[in-house]
């Protein structure tokens, strides 16, 4: 005998399914609108899921059928907004701060260029091919929820009810419930967004208006630097070299011994060296606006202070010193585009990665190893110059991921063409861009290494009575300093006490440790300091 199933067990089993369709699409829609990845993520129900969703429960159960133009425009609409939403997660995972589509979006081909210059050609082919596979899936699941929605507004009258209810429950109580019951809206954002696009103009205006007004005070003021006395300065920017190394606990654990190191030595050779930090114009990228901030004295912050420095060229270091009889050098490993063409802040001579002769293996984005660099400007620039000389260094061991290292070359006299690093073994760590903040102990290492190799060029090869700035371009990513801080230490060195005797007044400690007490000056206050500290007229 077989046991028939109640017929009201018959007829619920198949009402179920359009209630669980709904709230398929409902939950579904919520998560390509609002999921926040790769930022941190707070799952509550999405307000613009909600409110699109009834809508669409609406248009059914008053018996009108979706144009098919609806689930075509809601697909290319939640497509935009995931690719903000995607842009917005790197930016807070990366800089620490939210994306400016007004400020960020002309500075994507930089990402591109990193990607490239880190990533093998077919895992980068490999990525881009999956995020467009991805942006169709997330279009046709949204066309889908909006068709879900339709058709059981229009065949479940009694799930649409429902689903009217508590969905106008949940819109009524958000208000009154502290930190709010469903996730923000991203049409305020956006809204903002696009009043941020349309306000460029005006801030535009404003920037150009502050770099003539700072041209104007660095003309104006004392620039012979005949306190110099004719010694030559060298420029060390170190990649990615933050206050992180003091700030965080195990950082600076780690850093203490190095600086205890480098001050011995550099006492032991007749060196002294006074520290402090400075607050840097950018964040963990980026690194061409703080060399813009050094080289003019405008805090260079964002991508319209930048053009308007690169249209106005500016009064720059590098000009007053050739002014004052100077040889201006700068020396930027990292620059490996030739169709890059930016002004250069009038260097007289000017090194990118093809002008080094490098025959040795890159490695991850740094071309060839700073040591490399500082000899090779040594043995063709520094050594033949007859000339006081002021030498930038962009270097670039130090630049995020950190995962392939060089090894230190003992004897310098090795180093050639830097063939010679092809047949030494690497310092290699299990860090990539999905994985920084495990990349801590590979960053401490790729700082430790270039203060080796500066420390060392000062005592063995640097001119006597040089003066010598070692200084940080940035803080790494938010995933390795594990907070909001913009400073970066700045060190300076010299066998002639005359010339620390004006970083003395204003603040630098003794030693290789910065202090930590407030907000540090910003780097834009170092040019204008270091012309009224050694000049005279």
């Amino acid at each position: 005998m077989v046991l028939e199933e109640p017929v009201s067990e018959q007829r619920r089993a198949p009402a179920l399914w359009p209630t669980l369709r709904l709230l398929a699409a409902w939950l579904l829609l919520g998560l390509l609108l609002d999921l926040r990845y790769p930022g941190p993520e707070v799952w509550r129900p999405s307000l613009d899921a909600t409110v699109l969703v009834l809508f669409f429960v609406l248009v059914g159960a008053r018996g009108g059928r979706l144009p098919r133009v609806v689930p075509a425009i809601l697909a290319v609409l939640v497509v935009v907004v995931r690719l903000f939403r995607l842009g917005d997660g790197v930016v807070q995972r990366y800089f620490g701060r939210p994306l400016s589509l007004a400020l960020d979006l002309a500075t994507a081909p930089e990402l591109v260029r990193l990607l490239r210059s880190t990533l093998p050609r077919p895992a980068l082919t490999g990525a881009v091919a999956l995020l467009l596979v991805l942006l169709v899936a997330v279009g046709w699941l949204a066309a889908w929820c909006a068709r879900t929605a339709a058709r059981c507004g229009s065949s479940a009258p009694a799930t649409a009810i429902v689903f009217l209810g508590l969905a106008g429950l949940l819109l009524v109580l958000t208000p009154f419930i502290p930190g709010g019951l469903v996730a923000d809206s991203v049409v305020p954002r956006l809204w903002r967004e696009g009043r941020d696009v349309a306000a460029l103009p005006q801030r535009r205006r404003e920037a150009a208006a502050r770099v003539r007004a700072t041209d104007e005070r660095l003309r104006g003021a004392p620039h012979d630097l005949q306190r110099l006395q004719r010694a030559s300065v060298f420029l060390f920017l170190v990649e990615s070299y933050g206050a992180t190394v003091i700030e965080r606990p195990d950082h600076a654990r780690r850093i203490e011994p190095v600086y205890a190191a480098a001050e011995r030595r550099l006492q032991s050779a007749g060196f002294q060296v006074v520290s402090r930090l400075l607050s840097s114009p950018t964040y963990a990228g980026r690194s061409w606006l703080a060399q813009e901030t050094l080289a003019t004295g405008v805090r260079t912050s964002d991508r319209l202070l930048d053009e308007e420095v690169q249209r106005q060229r500016p009064t720059t270091m590098a000009r007053l010193f050739r002014a004052a009889g100077y040889q201006t050098v700068l020396a930027q490993p990292g620059s490996t585009h030739r169709g890059l063409h930016r002004w250069v802040y009038d260097f007289e001579r000017v090194y990118s990665a093809w002008d080094f002769d490098y025959r040795g293996p890159a490695f991850r984005w740094s071309p060839m190893p700073d040591q490399y660099v500082v000899d090779f400007i040594h043995r063709r620039v520094v050594t033949p110059s007859p000339a006081p000389l002021l030498v930038e260094y962009a270097l670039v061991t130090s630049h995020a991921p950190w995962s392939d290292q060089p090894a230190l070359v003992d004897d310098w006299s090795r180093l050639g063409d830097g063939a010679v690093f092809a047949t030494l073994p690497r310092h290699r760590y299990p860090v990539g861009w999905t994985n920084l903040s495990d990349g801590s102990e590979a960053y401490l290492r790729s700082v430790t290494y270039d203060l080796e190799v500066l420390v060392r060029y000062v005592i063995e090869f640097a001119p006597a009575g040089a003066l010598v700035v070692i200084l940080g371009d940035h803080q790494p990513v938010a995933e390795v300093t594990g907070g909001p801080s913009d400073a970066v230490p700045i060190h300076v060195i010299s066998g002639n006490p005359a010339l620390l005797a004006p970083f003395r007044a204003r603040g630098y400690r003794e030693g290789m440790r910065p202090l930590q007490d407030g907000a540090p000056p910003g780097l834009e206050t170092f040019l204008p300091a270091l012309l009224a500290d050694f000049s005279i007229n």
